[in-house]
């Protein structure tokens, strides 16, 4: 049985990114930017200087500095300026006349240049790698040599950004989705320990069965065929997959099933039933029960209005 399967790639290849760079801009004097809950994920790079990070969960301002990445995965909101007490404008009014709201930050000492982004994500993405990402992720810029990739892409698209060469539009757009994913695999591998679904990546047995799961997706799985594959009792599977992932391992099958199903209706040609035995479903009408429980629509009018192939 083939449990060769990077599990984390599977996952980032179902999510479907669509990155964007807005500005690079240098801030000077008193500075203060908030931005509201958003559906999409900002993250910022800071190119040079200082500034200070305000949210409410947070338990203290933290101060930022050059090189330092950071991205909310949730759109939660959030307050950037130059000292803790800065009274703040809105990002919109920045975003929407860059000009006028710049010339609130055109006098002073530079205090911080900063490139301004988001990447949007697959809005209905439900599973337990999304839910249990933190309102938001710190890269600081002094970090080990494990992130020089991270850095280099950071680097990239902070020159592109400032550069605006003949296609820079294209190359930020994906060098953000890029520098994204390098964000979200560094929090991964910074979570061993922690009690969350990013954890389970470091711990072998549940590992071991999400590799299973993810290489089998067509399997007629049962706990006890799943527990006997990485080798430990039900009991101590299931409970020790329920406290990583947050869920049961069929329930976890269950989603992971969904979601690959409906990828597959919106890039494939492949007729329903096809896909209903592509994720290990015995008949189109079982797909289509087990969808409307997820998704509220059934596999057919979903796909006449997310369908994305040629």
């Amino acid at each position: 049985m083939s449990v060769q399967i990077d599990v984390l790639d599977d996952i980032l290849n179902t999510i479907r990114l669509n990155g964007t760079v807005y500005f690079q801009r240098q801030f000077k004097g008193d500075w203060g930017i908030e931005t509201k809950a958003t559906p999409f994920k900002k993250f910022h790079i800071i190119v040079d200087g200082r500034c200070w990070l305000r949210a409410d969960f947070l338990q203290a301002p933290l101060q930022l500095a050059h090189g330092d990445i950071i991205a909310f995965p949730h759109g939660s909101p959030y307050r950037l300026s130059a000292d803790v007490n800065s009274l703040c404008v809105s990002a919109d009014e920045l975003l929407n006349d860059l000009h006028r709201a710049s010339r609130l930050f055109a006098d002073g000492v530079s205090s911080a240049t900063i490139v301004f982004g988001h990447v949007e994500f697959t809005r209905d993405f439900n599973h337990p790698f999304m839910r249990d990402l933190p309102p938001f992720i710190h890269i600081r810029g002094q970090d080990d040599d494990d992130l020089n990739a991270l850095r280099a892409v950071a680097n990239l698209t902070v020159t592109e950004t400032r550069l605006q060469r003949p296609g820079a539009g294209s190359v930020v757009k994906r060098l953000a989705e890029v520098l994204h994913l390098y964000t979200l695999r560094a929090h991964v591998l910074s979570q061993q320990g922690s009690g969350s679904f990013h954890a389970a990546y470091h711990d072998p047995i549940i590992y071991r069965a999400l590799q299973i799961i993810h290489a089998n997706i067509a399997e007629n799985w049962t706990l006890e065929q799943l527990a006997k594959q990485v080798n430990v009792s039900r009991t101590v599977f299931t409970t020790r997959f329920k406290e990583l992932v947050g869920m049961a391992p069929m329930r976890y099958i269950t989603v992971w099933r969904m979601q690959k199903a409906r990828e597959l209706l919106e890039t494939s040609r492949d007729t329903i039933a096809s896909i209903a035995s592509a994720v290990g479903y015995s008949s189109e009408a079982a797909l289509s029960h087990a969808f409307v429980r997820e998704f509220h629509d059934t596999p057919g009018r979903f796909r006449q209005t997310h369908a994305s192939h040629d």
